[in-house]
């Protein structure tokens, strides 16, 4: 794996179910690397692994809905307060720039189950002008400015671009037949059942992903520039591999 990475960036974009799976990835490979040929550093919103040998970094970024809004930084844990800047990724982009290989993620932060305040412009100009529309809308919206940052700025022959799509919800055990249980607690194996429809997931936020991908890939292109992951459903949304 590490042999792979060699002189390359790997980095994780997105929410905390992102940032579960960069730890796993850096569990996986910190055993094998000698004491004083590795180094971790953590920030707020970009946190780096890197193996000095390989010249290998493997790094995740805080960015839940991809786009900008006024909780990237300072969380604001009620949904009412949240404003999302659907037209713009430039605050997050910068630091995706010249990365060998990204993998984004986001669904959960926008299924509050409430409207979405939506912003179009700067937040300078005053939270006061946002609009509230429906989830789907805000997810179309903002995916699309994210795909067109991906369609203008990713070079297909040096990086490879993956989106992960839903994962499942950790609340309900009764989803996958464990009536007694207490959210994942104690869970340790996947749900192999790839037929299996969760609670928490939405056919609709599935469909604008679907959509979104596939402007990404129209027009005759000989790469595939964008890959589409859905992964064996886990049994925990924040499951992490040690």
């Amino acid at each position: 794996m590490l042999q792979k990475l060699k002189r390359k960036r790997l980095m994780f974009v997105g929410d905390s179910l992102q940032r579960g799976q960069w730890q796993s990835f850096v569990c996986l490979v910190d055993s094998v690397i000698p004491k004083g040929k590795k180094s971790i550093k953590r920030g707020r919103l970009h946190s780096v692994f890197k193996a000095k040998d390989y010249d290998a970094t493997i790094e995740f970024y805080w960015a839940p809905f991809l786009i900008e809004s006024n909780t990237d930084v300072q969380i604001k844990t009620d949904p009412k307060q949240r404003i999302l800047k659907v037209d713009s990724v430039a605050k997050h982009a910068k630091y995706w720039i010249g990365v060998d290989i990204l993998v984004f993620n986001t669904y959960i932060w926008w299924m509050s189950g409430l409207k979405t305040n939506t912003l179009w412009g700067s937040f300078a100009n005053g939270e006061d002008g946002y609009e509230e529309l429906e989830t789907h809308v805000s997810y179309t919206l903002g995916l699309k400015t994210w795909a067109n940052w991906v369609d203008s700025n990713v070079n297909p022959s040096k990086t490879r671009v993956f989106f992960t799509t839903m994962s499942p919800s950790h609340h309900k055990p009764s989803d996958w037949g464990n009536e007694n249980g207490t959210k994942c607690f104690n869970e340790t194996k996947p749900i192999t059942n790839r037929r299996h429809f969760w609670s928490g997931s939405d056919k609709t936020m599935m469909s604008v992903v679907a959509n979104v991908v596939r402007k990404i890939d129209e027009g005759p292109r000989d790469y595939d520039k964008y890959n589409s992951i859905i992964g064996i459903q886990n049994r925990c949304s924040h499951l992490d591999l040690h």
